[in-house]
């Protein structure tokens, strides 16, 4: 896998070491890209490291929803 420092990149890096559904990254854009000062992709790695934590929730939702549970009833 070819390392790309780039928003785009980091997500593709991270998600697929999660081991991620690989549809999920096209769902999420960076709109503000290179926002701290630095001369490493800071801003970039930081940005799709909490977008990939949003990525990996919105996938056990995903999860959660489609699963058949026969909840207990409240007490």
């Amino acid at each position: 896998m070819t390392h790309t420092f780039s928003f785009d990149g980091f997500v593709d890096e991270i998600w697929h070491a999660l081991g991620g559904d690989p549809a999920f990254p096209s769902a999420i854009t960076q709109t503000n890209p290179g926002g701290l000062p630095s001369a490493f992709a800071v801003t970039d790695l930081a940005t799709a490291s909490i977008a990939t934590a949003g990525l990996a929730i919105a996938e056990l939702v995903e999860l959660l929803q489609h699963r058949d549970i026969d909840a207990p009833s409240p007490t």
